[in-house]
C-alpha cells in the first residue's frame, strides 16, 4: 500500500538550506549565478522527487529507535531522509533531510553523544551537516 509523504516545517526549511549551501558551492566552483541558481534548483527538484520513495516503502531505511521510536533514515541518492511510517495513517512523515555524503559521519557522531535526536527537534541538524560540509578534508 502507498503512503501519503507528508513533510514537517522543519524538513521544508532544509530545502531552502539545502539551495543554499548548493548554490554557494556552485558559485565558489566558478559557476555563474544563473548556472549556479539552475544547477540548485534542479537538485532540490531531484531530493523533492525521490522522497516519493518513502511512499512505496515507508519502513525501509535503517531504524533509529533507540533515538525515538519509529525513527528511520534512508540515504536516497545522495540525499538523507529521517521520516517514521504511520501504518494507522498510512503516511510517512519527514522529519529532517540532509545531503548524504556526510551525514551518517555526523549522525554516528552525535549518536554516540545521544545529541541527535535533541538536535532534530531543535532544527539544528541540516545546518549541522550543511557546516560539516564545509569543513576542509571532509568528503
Amino acid at each position: 500500500m502507498r503512503f501519503r509523504i507528508e513533510f514537517s516545517a522543519k524538513a521544508e526549511r532544509d530545502f531552502a538550506l539545502i539551495f543554499d549551501h548548493l548554490f554557494e558551492s556552485y558559485l565558489r566552483f566558478g559557476e555563474s549565478v544563473e548556472a549556479a541558481l539552475d544547477h540548485s534548483e534542479a537538485r532540490i527538484h531531484v531530493i523533492l522527487q525521490e522522497a516519493d520513495r518513502l511512499a512505496e516503502a515507508a519502513f525501509c531505511g535503517e531504524s533509529h529507535d533507540d533515538l525515538a521510536p519509529g525513527m528511520r533514515q534512508r540515504p536516497i541518492d545522495r540525499a538523507i531522509y529521517w521520516f517514521e511510517g504511520n501504518e494507522a495513517e498510512k503516511r510517512a512523515r519527514v522529519f529532517a533531510i540532509g545531503l548524504d555524503s556526510v551525514s551518517g559521519r555526523a549522525v554516528r557522531a552525535l549518536k554516540s553523544s545521544a545529541e541527535i535526536y535533541r538536535m532534530l527537534c531543535l532544527g539544528a541538524l541540516p545546518a549541522l551537516i550543511i557546516v560539516f560540509l564545509s569543513i576542509p578534508g571532509r568528503q
